[in-house]
């Protein structure tokens, strides 16, 4: 009997998580700079107003999931946030494999493709700091594997889903803005060409568009 593919990205991922707790623990960064400074937004959504002047620059999305984090482990925590990013490291590596089996069509190059991002160390060194690398490449990767799906299914979960990633995004890396809007413009070019109906037309166009900026709105 075949094993089935998602309990072997079952065991991928949780080998993902421990190879990249192991690989961080081999060198540990010092915690400083840019690190300091999105522990110290993270602490301001939590009302510990500390070092407020942060918030002004910085933008809020990896802060937020900073801050998800001590709100459950507590904000002295230095093992769960490593886990939360090993974890999306190692999610990022399931999309890589989808990915690669959509395009290739093949499950040796998609567990090959899988197998190589899992093992690589330049992710998984960003693994071991609070910064906005590994939550960016997670995104990006997913809003990729989501494009492909939409693109071959014409399904509005997809759309959405793009639509919230799309929009996240910007505020996890703001030198994403361009590359969100330039994909969201074709998203919507995609759905008024592939919708019959006007009334459907603009009510999806509508729902991504008000997904999409409410993230603005938010910040």
């Amino acid at each position: 009997m075949t094993f089935p593919t998602k309990y072997w990205l079952m065991i991928f991922l949780i080998l993902g998580i421990l190879y990249k707790l192991w690989f961080v623990g081999l060198q540990p960064q010092p915690f400083a700079f840019d690190q300091e400074e999105y522990h110290a937004v993270a602490l301001d959504m939590l009302g510990k107003r500390e070092n407020m002047f942060f918030s002004a620059y910085r933008v809020w999305g990896y802060p937020l999931i900073l801050s998800a984090v001590y709100s459950i482990f507590g904000t002295g925590d230095t093992l769960w946030w490593k886990v939360v990013q090993a974890g999306l490291d190692s999610l990022t590596g399931i999309f890589v494999f989808l990915i690669a089996r959509e395009l290739f069509k093949n499950k040796t190059i998609a567990w090959l493709s899988e197998s190589f991002y899992i093992l690589n160390p330049y992710t998984s060194a960003y693994v071991g700091v609070r910064l906005t690398e590994i939550t960016a490449i997670f995104l990006v990767t997913a809003i990729f594997y989501l494009f492909l799906k939409f693109m071959k299914t014409k399904l509005p979960a997809y759309l959405f889903l793009l639509a919230v990633f799309l929009g996240f995004l910007p505020f996890v890396r703001p030198g994403y803005l361009y590359f969100s809007l330039f994909v969201m413009i074709i998203l919507i070019v995609k759905t008024v060409s592939n919708t019959a109906k006007t009334i459907s037309k603009i009510f999806l166009v509508t729902v991504i568009s008000i997904t999409f900026f409410s993230f603005f709105i938010f910040n």
